[in-house]
């Protein structure tokens, strides 16, 4: 069975990891920061993503 991760949701990841912040990557793709948000915690509730950003204890980005 597919995870229905969406691209833009896997762009709006990536720009937040390298900008290192939710309002650089909103300024950066032209998206306020609550669409960023929404994005983020879609993919929060996927079980992949928690396997990606869990890095020993912390969960991270």
């Amino acid at each position: 069975m597919p995870i229905p991760i969406k691209l833009n949701q896997l762009r709006i990841f990536i720009e937040i990891r390298h900008h290192g912040n939710i309002q650089a990557a909103s300024r950066f793709l032209s998206l306020s920061q609550p669409a960023l948000t929404k994005s983020i915690r879609e993919l929060d509730r996927l079980p992949l993503i928690w396997r990606v950003i869990m890095q020993g204890k912390k969960k991270r980005l």
